[in-house]
């Protein structure tokens, strides 16, 4: 029996964190900060497709945020501090 596509995504972002901690304790800081947005997007596109079976395609944390927030306000404090233009 194969994964559902929301848990797909979240696997993928688990295994993007593991690779960021090993890329951190050899001091590969820009790939760490790559591997994190990494991890965190796909994160936040695998929670939009278990509550409404789609996510955009966009790489902004911020739009992703504030499609979530709607089906779980605990999402709101990494809102929170953003600036927008």
């Amino acid at each position: 029996m194969s994964l559902n596509l929301p848990q797909r995504w979240f696997d993928k972002a688990a295994e993007d964190l593991e690779v960021t901690h090993l890329t951190f304790t050899e001091e590969y800081f820009s790939h760490v900060c790559f591997l994190s947005q990494q991890a965190i997007e796909k994160t936040l596109k695998g929670f939009l497709l278990d509550r409404n079976g789609r996510y955009p395609r966009s790489h902004n944390l911020i739009e992703l945020i504030d499609l979530c927030i709607p089906f779980d306000a605990q999402f709101s404090p990494f809102r929170s501090n953003t600036k927008t233009e």
